[in-house]
This record gives C-alpha cells, sequence and structure tokens, in this order.
C-alpha cells in the first residue's frame, strides 16, 4: 500500500477525470451510435436519461453503504465495475443492451463522482470550498479532453466502439491506482441510520440546495449533451467541429472554475452561484438563436464561463454545515443532481422532435431562472444558533 497523502489525493482526483471522460463521451457519440441503431432523436435522449437515471439510482445506494463500510470500498468496486462494463459496452450489438450497459456505466460513475468529491473535503477540511470547486476543474479537464480526443478520433476513422475500449483502459489505469494507495482513517464517515436521514430530508436549506443541484445539471448536460447534434444540425458542422463545440465548452468551464476556486475565498459561494447563473440565461437564448460560426462560438465561450463554478458553489454552500454521514449527504446531493441529468435531455430530446433543437435550448434557460429565484429569494443566509450548527443530522447507531 502507498501510505501518501499527495498520492492518495492525486488517485482521488484520477477518478473525477475518469468520471468525466465516461460521462461527456456520451454526447459526441450520440450521432455514431444513432446511426449504427437507427435511432430517433428521442431514442438517442434516452441513451442520455438511461446513463443518468443509473447515475441517479447507484449514487444514493453508494453513499449510503459508504457510510456503512467505507468510501474507498464503494469507490473500488465502481471503478473495477466500470471498466469491465466499458469493454461490455464496445461490443454491445441491440439498442437494449445498450440502454442497459448505459444505465449501470452510469451507476459506477455517480458513485466515482459523488464520493471522489466527498473524499477531497474530508482529506482537505481546512479548505473545503477550494477542494470541492477544484475537483469539479479536475472533472472539466477530463471533460474537455474526451471531446477533442474522440472528435480527431471519429474524423480519422476510429468507431465510436474502439473509443470506448480506450475509456476500458483509461478505467483500468486508474482502478490500479486507486487500489495501491492507502486511506487516512479520516475517510470513514459515522453510521448512519434511518432517522439521520429523515433528519437531513427535513432541512429546508439541503432540499434547496437539491433543487438548485436539479436545475442545474440539466441545464447544463441538456446544454453540452446536445451540443455536439445541435450543432451538426443547424451550423452543418462537421464531426470534428461539432466535437470541437464540447470541447471549448469545457475548456471555458476550467479557466473559470479555477479562477472562482480562489475568488470562493473573498466572495459567498451563494452569491457566485446567483450571478453565475443570471448571466447563463442570456448566454444559453445567444446559443439557441445562433445564426453564423462566429456567433455560435463566441455564445459557447460565454456559457462555458458563466455555467462554470455553479455545481460546486451551489454544493459546496448548501453542505457546508453538514459534518456527519457526509457520504449520504453528497450521495442525495449527486442523485439530485442525477435526475436533472436524466430528466432535462430527455425532455429537450422530445422538443427537438417537436418543434426544434434550437427551441429546446428554451429549457435550460428556464432551469436556470429557477436557480435565481431559489437562491436570491427563498434561501436565506442562515443564522446560526448559539452552540448549534444548523445543518448537522442527528448522528444515531
Amino acid at each position: 500500500m502507498i501510505d501518501n497523502k499527495k498520492v492518495t489525493i492525486v488517485s482521488v482526483y484520477s477518478l473525477m477525470f475518469a468520471c468525466a471522460a465516461v460521462l461527456v463521451i456520451i454526447s459526441p457519440m450520440l450521432d455514431e451510435i444513432g446511426k449504427e441503431f437507427s435511432l430517433t432523436t428521442i431514442q438517442m435522449g434516452m441513451l442520455m436519461a438511461f446513463q443518468f437515471i443509473g447515475f441517479t439510482i447507484f449514487t444514493i445506494m453508494g453513499g449510503i453503504i459508504a457510510d456503512k463500510v467505507s468510501k474507498k470500498a464503494v469507490l473500488s468496486v465502481a471503478v473495477c465495475a466500470n471498466c469491465v462494463l466499458l469493454f461490455l459496452f464496445a461490443a454491445v450489438q441491440s439498442f437494449e443492451g445498450v440502454l442497459a450497459l448505459l444505465f449501470f456505466i452510469g451507476g459506477g460513475t455517480g458513485i466515482m463522482e459523488s464520493m471522489s468529491t466527498s473524499m477531497a473535503a474530508d482529506l482537505n477540511p481546512a479548505k473545503r470550498t477550494f477542494h470541492i470547486n477544484f475537483i469539479q476543474v479536475i472533472f472539466g479537464v477530463g471533460a474537455l479532453a474526451m471531446p477533442l480526443i474522440t472528435g480527431y478520433a471519429l474524423s480519422n476513422g476510429v468507431s465510436w466502439r474502439s473509443i470506448y475500449i480506450g475509456t476500458g483502459a483509461l478505467y483500468a489505469a486508474v482502478a490500479i491506482l486507486f487500489l495501491l494507495v492507502k486511506m487516512p482513517q479520516a475517510e470513514k464517515s459515522d453510521s448512519i441510520s434511518l432517522k439521520s436521514v429523515k433528519s437531513l430530508l427535513k432541512n429546508k436549506y439541503f432540499l434547496m440546495t437539491c433543487i438548485c443541484l436539479f436545475c442545474y445539471t440539466g441545464a447544463e448536460v441538456g446544454v453540452w449533451g446536445w451540443m455536439s447534434t445541435f450543432t451538426k444540425e443547424t451550423m452543418h458542422f462537421d464531426v470534428l467541429q461539432s466535437n470541437l463545440t464540447v470541447g471549448l465548452f469545457w475548456g471555458m468551464m476550467i479557466l473559470s472554475r479555477t479562477v472562482l476556486s480562489f475568488a470562493a475565498s473573498k466572495w459567498s459561494a451563494r452569491k457566485i452561484a446567483i450571478v453565475l447563473a443570471a448571466l447563463s440565461i442570456p448566454a444559453t437564448l445567444m446559443v439557441a438563436m445562433a445564426t453564423s460560426e462566429p456567433m455560435v462560438w463566441i455564445s459557447i465561450i460565454l456559457i462555458g464561463i458563466f455555467y462554470s463554478a455553479q455545481y460546486p458553489m451551489i454544493l459546496a454552500h448548501g453542505t457546508e454545515d453538514i459534518k456527519d454521514s457526509t457520504g449520504t449527504v453528497f450521495a442525495i446531493a449527486f442523485a439530485s443532481g442525477g435526475v436533472g441529468m436524466s430528466v432535462a435531455p430527455y425532455l429537450m430530446g422530445v422538443i427537438g422532435e417537436a418543434a426544434g433543437s434550437r427551441l429546446s435550448l428554451l429549457l435550460p434557460a428556464v432551469l436556470l431562472g429557477s436557480i435565481v429565484l431559489i437562491q436570491a429569494v427563498f434561501y436565506r443566509p442562515r443564522k446560526k444558533e448559539s452552540g448549534k450548527e444548523p445543518g448537522k443530522i442527528a448522528n444515531t447507531t
């Protein structure tokens, strides 16, 4: 076992990188898989929906089990299972098989994203908000790299199946590194009971956080998930150009998240989230109205900047006072986002099939408006009572 905190943190960050690679790869693959299996727009939307339904269900299960056993044990199973599933996905021969495998692959990535974020916070308690945001920067690096690699590979005749084999190999390397590191005792959470879960679900601030995460992830995944298909249909981009749009989006996300990681130490995470959500609305509508290539590229840059740190800021602010059973806390929070990831892209596919892909982008704008309303109007700053932590949940065994 490697007993070194820096190596441990690197291994946790590598999990997030691999997680992003698999989640984002579905965007450039929609058309490729759709062509092979002769899918409609609604059926292509089902690909994203099934992946994120699995994400939601397994994230909750993984968080509860992690608080009973350990985060490393749950993460080890998830990353190894996904390695096998990715190789199986490369050989799938039916649409039903595609949906089933995406469901379980989504489940593995859900556990990886929520537990690696929770683990990063546990390993760095003094700079918790910074590391929750920074590990999302690492997610952005994976999300940037995969569309660029995929776009280049597809434009040079590499099949989508071969790309999934390569992704499976990446998971194998990440799994080996993670299995070799020793986690400090602090990574284990206190045991959790049904009573403590009920207490958490009665916390109105945490529930509003979950609603905001639902809205944000729905908007984000809806935009980047359909970006490649959208630019091919409306702007007649080729395979490489359409994949570059997704890469550009994530490139701007990385830059902005990195800057805002440091800004979070000076400004309220809640206020940053409100401003970014408000600015994201006109930027999203600009994408929908784009009629020229330059306008497309400019609008993508803007949404990348404005979407950037909303997720980690909402998450950090909404969970900062909850100290117990962090595995379950992060699991429920990420699962809320998983529901948004499942619902919004599918609904955008339905809208796109009926009224065109431009009108489908109205849905993310509405979701972003909901975040502004909830965070600015209903989500009042919490007042701490003497000797009490308002977000602390019961810890009974």
